[in-house]
């Protein structure tokens, strides 16, 4: 009799104090619940306004990277990092219009071999586009990327599109990163000569073209005369230094246009 009522009174001093924890846990469920739905919440809100892109490409020295985004984006910057000081140019053009289009434009160019990190940080709205390729002179060392097509500005070989929808059309940050693994041009005779990059080229041969425009009235005039007289000491004299001055000025535009 002492026992069973001793057992009885244990189990409701169990029972009693169990109730005071289940209200407890009973009134901690809603604020557990609000606290995951919010962690939830932020945590794909981030996910869907951080979006990251990256690519690996091989690459030729003094070859020009191209990064076309459209429509123009928003608080865009762009940062190389590099372990060579002075290796590399960058052009950025955050609203450019060509062919009835409005883009955003990177151009960047490598000077030597190594490896550089392109990072490339926007935001957008709207529906986007994305196209990155080369302009080089050497088609056949980015065969695997596709066909070529020929501009004024060399031959543009695309690498890489990119198209994304963002969600609700939400303002959205988006980062492309591309690592450039840059190689030397292979020794040969082409190779020699380092001529300037396409978007230069077109200016070196203007600047050739007038050189030798100038240069060919004074050897035909020179030509006639000397039919008619002997050739004196001073006008020899003013040959070489011709010659000279017309090799200056070609030499100074290449090393100009270069970035030798």
């Amino acid at each position: 009799m002492n026992r069973a009522f001793y057992k009885e009174k244990r189990n409701q001093n169990y029972a009693s104090r169990e109730m005071p924890l289940k209200n407890e846990f009973l009134a901690l469920t809603p604020i557990i619940i609000l606290f995951l739905i919010t962690i939830t919440s932020v945590f794909c809100l981030s996910e869907e306004n951080s979006t990251d892109f990256e690519f690996v490409f091989n690459f030729l020295a003094n070859d020009t990277l191209a990064v076309y985004i459209w429509p123009p984006a928003e608080s865009i910057s762009v940062n190389c990092d590099t372990s060579k000081a002075n290796s590399f140019r960058i052009a950025l053009f955050s609203n450019e219009t060509q062919y009835n289009g409005m883009f955003s434009l990177i151009y960047m160019m490598p000077r030597y071999k190594g490896k550089y990190d392109l990072m490339i940080s926007f935001s957008l709205s709207k529906t986007w586009n994305s196209t990155i390729g080369v302009y080089t002179n050497d088609i056949e060392f980015y065969q695997s990327a596709g066909s070529s097509t020929y501009t004024p500005q060399g031959y543009f070989i695309k690498l890489q599109t990119i198209k994304v929808s963002p969600k609700n059309n939400a303002t959205t940050e988006y980062t492309i990163r591309i690592i450039l693994l840059v190689y030397e041009r292979n020794s040969s005779m082409a190779s020699l000569f380092n001529f300037p990059p396409p978007v230069n080229l077109g200016l070196f041969i203007a600047v050739c073209a007038g050189v030798a425009y100038f240069d060919s009235f004074f050897f035909i005039d020179l030509y006639f005369k000397s039919k008619r007289e002997s050739m004196s000491k001073s006008r020899w004299v003013l040959i070489g230094l011709l010659l000279l001055v017309s090799f200056f000025i070609i030499h100074q535009s290449y090393i100009l246009l270069s970035g030798d």
